[in-house]
């Protein structure tokens, strides 16, 4: 939610005006005293980049501050229309590096979004809350007596958050990307406001034996992932999954009007591969090294989870023209053909001279996980690129994935360009309202052993595709 947006003029003299704002904002969310300080040192120096370099000659120009608070972080925007520079090495000032590395040490995180024609955004993010403390609870024995139970499927009511949030941990300690289902009260709130939707299974005695969620993403409007499975050991003959899975579906597609639903199967075993298969599921790529080998191992039993497939079940389709590189032609038609999917594959374009691109680089620093998502391709496609990269890079992340709006004429451009970084096409993410998404991967933290992975049809093919394009296969 936004809480304030303030108009401040390109002047030095506005920084103390914004920060004595920020600062009685922040105190009222209860953040300390240490750590209102660190935030005005870090928007000194976002705002001190601005006035420098996005408007060196015009001292009369505005630019935008505002304040964005939700369930787990209070969020400060500074969004700038000046001139282009480059966020991580501004015209190679070593001053200016260094304020970046300083405001990366300030906050809990720093997001950078080049938004082409309408400027630029730089995010500076504090967590409102610690990561709460969990101990894995020893697995009790399966229930045998199987006729005698009938279970309750309905919405998260406040009192299952804590219970829920404590059986994701079992499960994934803290290895699952989703990190707002360890916080219970904010889990819960999420779930209020539609940007989670979750599903609960009861025991006749009130315990929960089951839960299944549906995840929002603001990058994907009009579908959802379905995620945060787990079913407690002791119930596991009983199918909670798949009947979880059923009862998901069809909210999904009749009270969220979804264009679509993904789904992430695992593979270190077939099962949940067979589940997508049975609920008309596609498979239609592959993300690896999904988590880094020291959380992954976190549990002996987690198995191989670096890396998992993706897969996605259709409920509005539509003819769309996407742009699609020659390279990924092949892998796409059959993603297409196997879904149904109503598309016009056309070639690209070369961007204009002096366009800009849109690009958004969003990193998980605990679990090491960047996110890059280009909407447009503008003739500075590489430089953009190569500040994405620099980004992750200096957070140390392991890998990197990359999303092409193939409603852009200039996706095949773009694609091209991200090759140049050893990024690799995987696979396709279609039916957001706001395109189709062609998906790419740059391993930072080793390569894949695709011999390990342990896949069925159609997810076998598809992998073979992946591989080939993998240029650590060549």
């Amino acid at each position: 939610m936004e809480f304030i947006n303030m108009r401040v003029l390109s002047n030095p003299h506005s920084i103390p005006v914004a920060q004595a704002a920020i600062s009685n904002i922040a105190e009222l969310c209860g953040i300390s005293r240490k750590d209102i300080s660190k935030l005005e040192i870090a928007l000194e120096e976002a705002m001190s980049n601005i006035i420098t370099f996005g408007f060196p000659d015009k001292k009369d120009s505005y630019f935008n501050v505002s304040v964005d608070i939700s369930e787990m972080d209070f969020k400060i925007i500074i969004h700038d229309q000046g001139k282009p520079y480059d966020f991580e090495n501004v015209d190679d000032d070593v001053s200016s590096s260094a304020g970046i590395k300083l405001m990366r040490g300030l906050t809990d995180g720093l997001v950078f979004k080049n938004l082409g024609e309408r400027g630029r955004e730089q995010h500076l993010i504090k967590h409102l809350t610690a990561l709460p403390e969990y101990t894995r609870r020893p697995p009790e024995e399966e229930v045998c007596d199987l006729e005698n139970l009938e279970f309750d499927i309905h919405p998260l009511r406040k009192s299952e958050a804590i219970e829920v949030s404590q059986c994701v941990y079992d499960e994934f300690g803290y290895t699952y990307p989703s990190e707002l289902v360890y916080y219970p009260e904010q889990y819960y709130d999420a779930c209020q406001k539609n940007d989670y939707f979750s599903l609960v299974a009861t025991a006749p005695n009130g315990e929960i034996a089951g839960h299944l969620a549906l995840m929002f993403s603001p990058h994907f409007p009009g579908i959802a992932e379905m995620g945060i499975g787990v079913v407690k050991k002791k119930f596991r003959n009983y199918s909670l999954m798949s009947r979880l899975t059923n009862e998901i579906i069809k909210i999904a597609e009749n009270d969220f009007k979804l264009n679509a639903l993904t789904a992430q199967p695992v593979v270190y075993h077939p099962y949940t591969q067979k589940i997508c298969n049975k609920t008309n599921f596609i498979a239609c790529g592959f993300v690896l090294h999904y988590v880094n080998y020291n959380m992954a191992n976190t549990f002996d039993d987690v198995g191989d989870g670096v890396n998992v497939a993706v897969a996605f079940r259709i409920f509005n389709n539509k003819l769309n023209d996407i742009y699609v590189p020659e390279e990924a032609k092949e892998m796409v038609s059959t993603i297409i053909s196997l879904s149904g999917l109503e598309r016009k594959l056309l070639d690209g374009m070369v961007p204009a001279e002096g366009s800009l691109s849109e690009v958004i680089t969003d990193i998980n620093q605990r679990l090491k996980i960047g996110k890059v998502f280009i909407e447009h391709a503008g003739s500075d496609i590489h430089s953009a690129l190569k500040t994405s990269l620099l980004a992750t890079k200096r957070e140390k992340c392991a890998v990197v994935e990359l999303f092409i709006n193939l409603s852009d004429a200039c996706a095949p451009f773009a694609y091209e360009a991200a090759k140049d970084f050893d990024y690799f096409c995987t696979g396709l993410l279609p039916c957001s309202q706001n395109g189709d998404y062609l998906t790419m991967q740059c391993l930072l933290g080793g390569i894949v052993d695709y011999d390990t992975l342990r896949t069925i049809e159609p997810f076998t093919t598809l992998l073979q595709h992946i591989r080939g394009l993998d240029p650590n296969e060549g």
